[in-house]
């Protein structure tokens, strides 16, 4: 999907007439990891032992610190199209200037009202 979107970022702007979009590659429950970063050290450093395990982990520590995806009070506006939970939320108000905001996919959250209403809880 990622991949699809940059496809049609450019040709996207020009037909709305602005270029203010962003496509990023990371996890929803950590918006500092770039993970475009980890696979560009992975194609360099495979992890094949605990050594090279810890390593990874040391590396995503650093680049979390110093060159975060997503900084806090950056964003205006998140679009997921995951059922968010609270600790979700969370990590979206830190990333979200003041007056930003996100937005989830309404079949997400249908999906999450038949859950709770069928007493599966989320």
């Amino acid at each position: 999907m990622l991949a699809l979107a940059k496809k049609y970022q450019t040709s996207i702007g020009e037909r709305v007439g602005y270029h203010n979009v962003k496509f990023r590659k990371g996890r929803i429950q950590d918006l500092r990891l770039d993970l475009a970063l980890v696979d560009s050290y992975l194609a360099e450093k495979p992890v094949a032992s605990t050594l090279d395990l810890a390593r990874l982990n040391d590396y995503c520590s650093v680049i979390k610190a110093e060159r975060p995806l997503v900084t806090d009070d950056s964003v205006d506006l998140v679009l997921s199209n995951w059922v968010l939970n609270l600790r979700m939320r969370m990590i979206f108000f830190r990333s979200s200037r003041v007056g930003g905001g996100s937005s989830i996919r309404l079949s997400s959250l249908r999906r999450a009202q038949s859950a709770r209403d069928k007493g599966h809880g989320l």
